[in-house]
């Protein structure tokens, strides 16, 4: 015996968005070409946060300054050598 749940009728009314959308949307605007989903975004946008913070705590904030100006770099490379961006 098979059972199929009953089908939901439509309520009218949009989600109404959560502090955590804000948080996914401005990771989706950085990172979202990168990345296949929101969460993914986010995700990758906190590890670049934690690394940063790691070689901060490591070795200096001289050198995580630094390596942010790296990545921010690679980061703009990438996306304008894929053609994202429009220009």
């Amino acid at each position: 015996m098979t059972i199929i749940p009953e089908q939901r009728a439509p309520s009218g009314r949009f989600a109404i968005p959560t502090t955590r959308d804000g948080w996914l949307r401005v990771a989706e605007r950085v990172v979202g070409d990168w990345a296949a989903t929101l969460r993914n975004a986010f995700v990758l946008l906190l590890a670049f946060a934690a690394m940063i913070a790691l070689i901060g705590i490591a070795v200096g904030v001289e050198s995580a300054g630094a390596a942010m100006a790296v990545g921010v770099v690679v980061f703009l490379f990438g996306r304008r050598r894929d053609g994202s961006v429009s220009d």
